[in-house]
């Protein structure tokens, strides 16, 4: 949110939250680079992917893996999905500002835990009730 709000002119300054030559999150957020997709802002972007994110990791009631197994193994994927979409942003970024946003790199730092959070459910959603290696499969 707040790399959106200085991307749309809302907060004239993003300083960066880490020490070091390689941060510059003005620079670029700023640049061409984060607004190649649609013409827009990236950070407004990514708060519409893990916002889809959250709302499958908050889908389903805490029985979920078992009543609804779908639901946590769509999260955990959603969720390997934002880490790789960080890790490829990352790469870009770096190759064409020869620099990193601190608060990116932060949001990648956060959808590994997110990835390292979810995975343990999803597989026990994939094991079935009894804990087996089996597919949960819906009653016929």
């Amino acid at each position: 949110m707040l790399v959106g709000a200085y991307q749309t002119g809302i907060l004239r300054r993003l300083p960066d939250v880490l020490p070091g030559d390689i941060w510059d999150a003005e620079r670029v957020d700023a640049s061409d680079y984060a607004y190649a997709s649609l013409q827009m802002p990236d950070a407004l972007q990514m708060l519409v992917t893990y916002g889809i994110t959250t709302s499958l990791i908050g889908a389903g009631g805490k029985d979920r893996a078992e009543q609804a197994p779908a639901v946590p193994i769509a999260a955990a994927a959603k969720s390997l999905y934002d880490f790789g979409l960080c890790l490829v942003l990352t790469r870009k970024e770096w190759r064409e500002n020869k620099a990193l946003c601190s608060w990116c790199q932060l949001a990648t730092v956060i959808s590994a835990a997110t990835v390292a959070v979810t995975l343990p459910e999803a597989v026990k959603a994939a094991r079935g009730r009894d804990g087996s290696q089996e597919a949960a499969a819906a009653p016929t």
